[in-house]
C-alpha cells in the first residue's frame, strides 16, 4: 500500500495519509470452474421444524375471535403465505376491478400524516372470508378462477380416445371436473386401458377435436365468456383513453 507520512516534528506527523487516489485496485478473485452462485434473496426454504411451529401457531390463531387484529406478520402465518405474498394479495389487479375480492386492511394514519409507512394490519375474520372465497374443490376449478392467465397456461388432464393412426387427440371430457356426470366411469375404462389422459392447457383443449360437439361446446363456453369479458375490458379501456385526450385537447390549443 502506498502512503505518505507527514514531515517529523510538522503538525499531525504521525498521521498517514491514506488517500484513495494512491490505493492500489485490487482484483476480484475468479469464481472456481463449476462453482455455485451466491444466493440473492430468492424464496426461502423452511424446514420441517419451522413449518411444524408456524403450524401451531396458525392452529393457535384460528381459535381466535373473528375482531382479533392481526400484524403482517401473524396474518401471513395464519394464511401460510409469506408477507410479501400477502402484500401482493392486497394489491392484486383483479381487487381493483372487483372489491368484493380485496384483502381489506386497517391502516390507522394520523391527520396530516406526510407518510404512507403506518404499518398494515388485518381482521381474522376478513382473512377467514378470503379463503373460503378462494378455495376451490379441484384444481380444475381453480384454474378457472384464475382467468385467462390460468386458462391458456395451466396444464390438465383429459380423457381422449385411444387412436393410432392420428397423432392429435380427440377429447372426451376434462377428468380435474369433479361435478361432472360419468366422471368415475371414464376413470375405470382409463384403468381398462380403453381411454388415455393427455395433458393440455384449457385454450388448448378448446381449439381440438372432441368426440361430441355437446361436450366441445360446453368446455368452450368458459374460455369464450372470458374472452368477451377480455374485450369488453379492452375497449373500455381504450374509450377512456379517447374520453381523456378528447378533455385535454383544448388545453393543448390554447
Amino acid at each position: 500500500m502506498a502512503t505518505t507520512a507527514k514531515k517529523a516534528g510538522g503538525k499531525g506527523a504521525s498521521e498517514i495519509d491514506r488517500s484513495p487516489r494512491l490505493l492500489p485496485k485490487v482484483a476480484k478473485p475468479e469464481p472456481k470452474p463449476g462453482a455455485k452462485k451466491a444466493k440473492t434473496g430468492g424464496r426461502v426454504v423452511k424446514t420441517v421444524e419451522q413449518k411444524m411451529v408456524e403450524g401451531a401457531m396458525a392452529s393457535q390463531i384460528s381459535g381466535w375471535h373473528d375482531d382479533t387484529t392481526l400484524d403482517e406478520e401473524l396474518a401471513a402465518i395464519y394464511m401460510g403465505v409469506s408477507k410479501k405474498k400477502l402484500e401482493e394479495l392486497r394489491l392484486a389487479e383483479e381487487a381493483k376491478e372487483d372489491k368484493s375480492s380485496r384483502l381489506e386492511i386497517i391502516k390507522i394514519i394520523s391527520k396530516g400524516a406526510k407518510g404512507q409507512n403506518q404499518p398494515v394490519q388485518y381482521k381474522l375474520g376478513r382473512l377467514r372470508e378470503y379463503q373460503k372465497k378462494h378455495t376451490y374443490s379441484s384444481s380444475f376449478e381453480a384454474a378457472i378462477a384464475a382467468g385467462m392467465a390460468g386458462w391458456c397456461s395451466v396444464l390438465q388432464p383429459f380423457f381422449a380416445e385411444l387412436e393410432q393412426r392420428r397423432r392429435a387427440a380427440t377429447l372426451i371430457a376434462p377428468a380435474w371436473d369433479g361435478k361432472r356426470k360419468g366422471r368415475d366411469a371414464l376413470f375405470e375404462r382409463h384403468a381398462k386401458g380403453e381411454l388415455r389422459l393427455v395433458w393440455m392447457t384449457a385454450q388448448e383443449a378448446s381449439t381440438s377435436r372432441w368426440s361430441k360437439l355437446s361436450a366441445h361446446k360446453s368446455f368452450a363456453k368458459t374460455g369464450k365468456d372470458m374472452l368477451r369479458k377480455e374485450l369488453s375490458a379492452i375497449k373500455a379501456a381504450i374509450e377512456g383513453t379517447e374520453f381523456s385526450e378528447a378533455v385535454s385537447e383544448p388545453a393543448k390549443k390554447r
